[in-house]
């Protein structure tokens, strides 16, 4: 017998005694269902406040979560773009914000979902509130409409699929200024005046009355603030005019009745009188949310005397508000150490390509700064909807994007929140569950496909100077102005609403990767026009950055001169920051077998970052500015990037899209089309022409379904040539804009060879491009396909026939006991140490070293830097870890070390991204 009918039988009996009874036996119960980890109900409270503000953020009726657009406008982020207040949408990949007229009375009242396509109609029929109506899928659901004297509206072409109604089907009022959202878009929290507080499940429609109604009839006005958990199992409900503040449990209600006339039974916690203990003069709240399941924000308005403040409080678990982490790193490859290699275990997989390197620079700044926790969820190939989409049908980065987040379990999702796992869910949500007080974030270049541009650019297949034109660089600007930007404006408000009142958000610039005008390697394969282009390109890319980041109100941290004297065509061989050209690291070439870690900072590159962003935020402790709404985009006049001569061709809005195919494609094969139209605004039914590029190549038209989507397969032509291409998809959106959809693929002659050089993939040299017959630091790559040509070992290392290179072991480097050179009477190998350290980080790139140290000074060159010496001598004070130091020089020395006449070397050492010179002797080697 369940517990519910256990209750109506003892109810039936009609005795006090049986129906206190009964109660007992609902809380009882319900509390053992309910309790998992935090419960709101029993658990002791934690409280933080933090800076008083002039004002709580904008919102759309003081609850429901939108970001500022101007001054007037604000917008929820939903899948399909954002929905204002005003009953306006502004679709992606468009400029504009239009009306929405609904089907039910013909009339702009719209209303958006966050992370939704769900969108709600809604008619003023009641004496209070609204009825509300539901459409699934926004973007099947509207047609361009001309507006009479000029412009367009979209108007709600069908029926709604769901109705707010009781089980009776007895149409439910609903107070709008009540109204919130779970941040998923899955559940809904609304007053129904003068009844009950509804819970509305926004896939089902199912309606729950948790709490008793607020009087709407006696001229009080309720000023109801609300809030619903993402997993809808908690509800929170403030009142400024009737001086409540409570938070339900709602898997603890009673079955929902056929007719709703008022409340069921749910446990409750009174709020107020915690917050009224911790915030004296506390009068009322508003925008409140869930950061979490167990944590809860509001700006709280108290009194000090006459003088009324407002301030960002949290309430809940104490680890869940409290910082729990010194730093955290978001973002994409730039920042996830893509081309640094180390990376940390679990994100170099079939599966997982997110490439976190343990050394970039999130982690060396922890390091340190001598923090007690930090971590980095970044995720190479990252976009701002990796950052910032919390909705159900957000399909991470990992598992090839086929995995949706409302497929994951509770406990799988917890397991990613646990382990730092990046992408698989959207990173602010570890923003939310872990309260930094330091966000590091690097997003924009993929939003662009900044680096399939230069790698495209480089290809030596590609015959013409790219972006040669002014269109072609008139689309990438207005597509870094109109998309781009706002983009990042709402990304980095997501992160400041995630994030704790007082964290420390900053924001990293790009870095210039090539000197114009240098002598490049083998491995650029960048001509000086395209390097112009390319320096441009970056430099324009973090003007439009640095503007979003003034809009928001969070820390630019400029990085763009971070790698002068270590940029391509500028450094000597092993002292590059950047990567060149490269086979990469992405077996069996996921991202085609151009190795996505080109032209991204190898391991010095981070050091230098590190360096940059320490000195410019001066240690992480610069404030955050205060946000300027009226910030727009640069104008387009007068722009260096657009010095171009004009084709005449006609312009397109372009819209990147690295999902569209597979990145590696080949010749005479089908690959697949597929492109989710709700990202690009696609229109239901409607063909869309696909084109291969350079060379245009016309592979067909192909119609989107019924709710815009395109999923199909194209064909490669026969005759095309091997190397890297684009791919266009080119129609008119549901604006009736012209645009371009695009991602750059790599055609392959085929599986076995992908160049067609007639050499199997398995013996070339470079599978992707020829070969220059050149390795200058005999590393057994060719330069060409060489991520970084370092200087070759030194000539005197086999001048000895009788001396004999240690053997290096053929697996790859690992921690593990150390094995020591040294000379031949203490029993070790006679071989000099600083050949050996040179041919140790020539052969193993990645190989960690410990080097002892004495404090005995040595031949300087810039900061001190300690003497080394031989490992059998007697009293080293310390061991030096030198990560990847590339060796500059190593000269001869004669000299006289314990009364031994010997020669040694003075090794000059680029480690850090500081030049040192030190006698070279002993050196551990940590290897299995």
């Amino acid at each position: 017998m369940s517990n519910w009918c256990l209750i109506h039988k003892l109810l039936g009996i009609g005795s006090a005694t049986t129906i206190v009874l009964a109660i007992v036996i609902l809380f009882t119960t319900s509390a053992t269902n309910a309790v998992t980890s935090f419960s709101w109900i029993n658990d002791p409270l934690a409280f933080q406040k933090g800076s008083d503000t002039t004002a709580a953020p904008t919102s759309l009726n003081s609850n429901i979560d939108c970001h500022a657009q101007d001054s007037s406008t604000c917008a929820v982020p939903t899948t399909y773009g954002g929905a204002s207040q005003n009953g306006t949408v502004r679709l992606n990949g468009t400029e504009v914000f239009r009306p929405v007229i609904t089907y039910v009375d013909n009339r702009q009242h719209f209303l958006g979902v966050p992370n939704s396509a769900t969108v709600i109609s809604y008619t003023t029929e009641p004496p209070y509130g609204f009825y509300l109506y539901f459409n699934y899928n926004f973007g099947s659901s509207i047609t361009r409409v001309p507006v009479f004297g000029g412009g367009i509206q979209y108007q709600i072409n069908r029926p709604p699929d769901g109705k707010l109604v009781d089980k009776t089907n007895r149409r439910l009022a609903a107070d709008y200024g009540s109204l919130n959202f779970s941040k998923n878009g899955q559940w809904m929290v609304v007053s129904m005046p003068n009844v009950a507080m509804l819970r509305v499940n926004l896939q089902t429609f199912e309606v729950i009355p948790f709490a008793g109604g607020f009087n709407y009839t006696i001229g009080i006005d309720p000023a109801i603030r609300t809030a619903i958990s993402n997993d809808g199992r908690y509800a929170a409900v403030s009142s400024k005019g009737f001086n409540t503040f409570k938070i339900y449990d709602l898997d603890t209600c009673a079955p929902t009745p056929n007719t709703i006339t008022g409340p069921v039974l749910c446990r409750s916690r009174d709020l107020k009188s915690f917050i009224n203990q911790r915030l004296p003069g506390y009068s009322f709240s508003s925008n409140v949310e869930f950061i979490n399941n167990d944590g809860l924000s509001f700006y709280g308005t108290y009194l000090v005397g006459t003088n009324r403040k407002t301030a960002k409080i949290l309430i809940g678990a104490s680890g869940s508000i409290a910082h729990q982490l010194d730093l955290l790193g978001v973002g994409e490859s730039y920042i996830s150490g893509e081309g640094a290699f180390n990376y940390q275990s679990g994100t170099d997989t079939a599966d997982n390509k997110c490439h976190l390197s343990l050394i970039s620079y999130p982690y060396l700044i922890g390091r340190d700064l001598n923090y007690n926790s930090y971590h980095s969820v970044a995720c190479s190939g990252g976009r701002a909807d990796d950052i910032t989409n919390s909705g159900l049908d957000y399909r991470g980065q990992a598992q090839n994007r086929t995995i949706l987040r409302s497929e994951r379990t509770a406990q799988d999702v917890d397991s990613i929140f646990a382990s730092f796992k990046p992408g698989y869910v959207n990173q602010s949500d570890f923003v939310s569950r872990y309260q930094p007080k330091v966000i590091l974030l690097s997003i924009g270049g993929n939003d662009i496909g900044f680096s399939k541009i230069v790698t495209r650019c480089a290809a030596p297949w590609e015959l013409t100077i790219c972006y040669s034109n002014y269109e072609d660089r008139l689309e990438l600007v207005r597509e870094m102005n109109n998309q781009v930007f706002p983009r990042l404006v709402q990304t980095y408000q997501t992160i400041k609403s995630a994030g704790a009142p007082d964290s420390r958000i900053y924001v990293i610039g790009y870095p210039q990767i090539a000197k114009p005008g240098g002598n490049c390697a083998l491995n650029i394969h960048l001509n000086q026009e395209e390097i112009l282009f390319s320096e441009q390109l970056i430099s324009y890319l973090n003007t439009v950055i640095k503007l979003a980041t003034l809009k928001a109100g969070v820390s630019y941290v400029d990085t763009e001169d971070a790698f002068n004297g270590h940029r391509l065509c500028e450094a000597k061989p092993g002292s590059v920051a950047i990567n060149g050209l490269t086979l990469g690291n992405d077996a069996p070439f996921s991202f085609g077998p151009i190795g996505n870690e080109s032209y991204h900072p190898n391991d010095l590159g981070h050091q230098l970052l590190e360096n940059n962003i320490l000195a410019t935020t001066h240690n992480l402790t610069d404030p955050m500015p205060i946000a300027n709404l009226s910030i727009i985009p640069p104008s387009e006049a007068n722009l260096g990037i657009l010095n171009a001569p004009p084709s005449g061709r006609a312009v397109s809005a372009l819209q990147y899209d690295d999902n569209i195919s597979d990145n590696l494609v080949f010749a005479q094969s089908s690959a697949p089309l597929i492109v989710d139209g709700s990202q690009h605004a696609l229109k239901p039914l409607t063909s869309y022409r696909v084109e291969l590029h350079s060379d245009p190549v016309i592979l067909g038209s192909y119609s989107t379904d019924a709710t815009g989507n395109l999923n199909t397969q194209i064909q490669i032509p026969t005759s095309t040539s091997p190397g890297e291409h684009s791919l266009h998809i080119y129609g008119t959106n549901l604006a009736g804009d012209s645009i371009d959809v695009y991602k750059s693929i790599y055609v392959g002659a085929s599986s076995s060879d992908y160049d067609g050089d007639g050499i199997p993939n398995s013996s070339d040299n470079c599978v992707f491009i020829a070969p220059s017959g050149q390795d200058y630091d005999q590393d057994g790559i060719d330069d060409a396909c060489d991520d970084v040509i370092s200087e070759p070992p030194p000539a005197e290392l086999n001048q000895n026939p009788t001396e004999q290179l240690p053997t290096l072991p053929s697996q790859p480097l690992m921690p593990a006991l150390p094995v020591s050179v040294g000379t031949s009477s203490s029993g070790f190998l006679n071989q000099d140490a600083a050949d050996v350290l040179d041919l140790v980080f020539t052969t193993f790139p990645q190989a960690p070293a410990f080097v002892n140290q004495t404090s005995s000074p040595a031949s300087i060159s810039g900061p001190t830097f300690t003497d080394l010496t031989y490992a059998h001598q007697t009293a080293p004070t310390q061991s030096l870890i030198l990560n990847r130091p590339t060796v500059l020089s190593a000269k001869t020395n004669r000299q006289t070390t314990n009364s031994h006449n010997r020669s040694t070397k003075i090794i000059t050492f680029l480690t850090g991204g500081v030049v040192a010179t030190g006698l070279a002797a002993g050196i551990y080697r940590k290897y299995f």
